[in-house]
């Protein structure tokens, strides 16, 4: 076996299991303002977790319209809910981002092992993670009495603050946790999301769920013409759109991601849509449509006509073709939202054309707080509730802060950042089979 075959599978051995060197690290996918926008919708979930609690009239939608709040809460929601701290957009803003990035290894690199990698990585990193998490807050509210959390909505007057189910018996608890990795629909139904506080867990499971839509659909891309993956990716969103399915959501952060990464559609992008062989309309203006045209929707269903809010499903023919299905049986639960994904695909298609707002985006503490998204996400709702719970009577910001730090710290050092090495270690083992195979195969030959 010559020396320079050996030097290059202890290389490749090397860079398998201990990572990248420094230089490798900054290729020119690795996005900071994706993972900057995240900590953006860390900060606005934050505000959404703190005005449910102690201000739902600025919530919308929320009990609040089954409470008397005050005119200037009210004033507040109509004029910065939308834009700040609205409950869809936000969800919708986590959904298709998950779509966009989980993409960016494979087609970056379209190989078996980078595909079969972004798997194996999946499967422990929110597996692991949503299984802790909802494992504590089972273990937690089992033993907080519910009469605590009344107390405290007896004085807030805000019934939006529940206590969580408790399961019946430790196995129901146990396959509740199992079950949000193979839910396939009704989401928000499942028992799992009953047992978490503010009845969030449903997010993950779905977008957990929706990954698999996105690594079906990313195979193709590479190994067909560029210019054939937009026609497909509508192909398919209107498939999904009719049905109402969350589909069309993910399909969204693929095309968005596949646009970013391949030369040929980047270049595209800049260059405008073709009206005319003399003339590109540029993609910042209906980017910037479909940015207005989203919030003005919104501000609708808040500020005017807030009773038609779910009048959008009617869009949609399989509640007409369906078997017995109505408004109510979507409205009853979170769904894809039109409006929503106006506003979302707009701005990231101003992001991605604008080099100042990836920069923007870019910022130190935007990142960090992106990086640790999922660990706020777990630990907040957590500590808030359990202070909830306990503070009725003399509650205090500092206190909550103290605590959700505390539980953070915890939470995102001991099992957030430890799904991740998992998760990558095992990626990494895809490369031992074929190494070990070739440096068996050569020392026998030596021999």
């Amino acid at each position: 076996m010559s020396s320079s075959k050996m030097l290059s599978i202890v290389q490749h051995a090397k860079t398998s299991f201990f990572g990248q060197t420094s230089n490798e690290q900054k290729a020119p996918h690795i996005q900071d303002h994706v993972t900057g926008l995240r900590g953006v919708l860390v900060i606005q979930s934050l505000f959404w977790i703190y005005l449910q609690t102690f201000a739902p009239a600025m919530v919308y939608p929320s009990s609040a319209y089954q409470t008397n709040g005050p005119t200037w809460q009210y004033a507040l929601r109509d004029i910065f809910c939308a834009p700040l701290w609205n409950t869809s957009l936000i969800y919708t803003w986590f959904i298709i981002l998950s779509a966009r990035t989980v993409c960016i290894p494979f087609l970056s690199n379209p190989c078996g092992t980078t595909f079969a990698g972004s798997l194996m990585r999946r499967n422990i990193r929110v597996g692991l993670s949503i299984s802790v998490a909802t494992a504590i807050s089972i273990l937690v509210f089992t033993q907080i009495e519910n009469g605590y959390f009344e107390t405290f909505n007896s004085i807030l007057h805000n019934p939006a603050v529940t206590a969580p189910a408790k399961p019946q018996k430790p196995h129901a608890g146990f396959l509740s946790i199992y079950e949000l990795l193979w839910v396939t629909r009704n989401w928000y139904q499942q028992a799992a999301n009953t047992f978490w506080p503010s009845s969030t867990m449903w997010a993950p499971s779905l977008i957990y769920f929706q990954s698999y839509t996105v690594y079906i659909a990313m195979v193709i891309l590479p190994f067909t013409r560029p210019f054939w993956h937009l026609q497909g990716c509508i192909a398919f969103a209107i498939g999904s759109y009719w049905l109402e399915s969350w589909g069309w959501y993910s399909i969204t952060g693929l095309m968005i991601a596949d646009v970013a990464i391949n030369p040929v559609l980047r270049d595209e992008l800049k260059k405008g849509i073709k009206i005319t062989e003399n003339f590109r309309l540029p993609y910042f203006i209906p980017a910037v449509a479909f940015v207005i045209l989203g919030f003005v929707q919104k501000y609708l269903w808040i500020a005017a006509f807030p009773s038609q809010l779910n009048r959008e499903l009617i869009l949609h023919p399989t509640i007409w073709t369906g078997d017995g299905l109505s408004l109510s049986d979507f409205s009853s639960q979170p769904y894809a939202r039109l409006d929503d994904w106006m506003v979302v695909v707009g701005t990231m298609v101003l992001i991605e054309l604008f080099q100042p707002l990836q920069k923007a985006l870019s910022i130190s503490p935007l990142t960090y707080l992106g990086r640790r998204s999922l660990s706020e996400f777990f630990s907040c709702l957590i500590s808030q509730h359990t202070a909830n719970s306990y503070l009725p009577r003399h509650f205090y910001c500092a206190e909550l802060d103290c605590l959700h730090c505390r539980h953070q710290d915890v939470y995102q050092p001991s099992t957030d950042a430890r799904s991740i090495d998992l998760g990558r270690w095992c990626g990494r083992l895809l490369f031992l089979h074929p190494i070990v195979v070739d440096l068996c195969r050569d020392l026998s030959h030596a021999c």
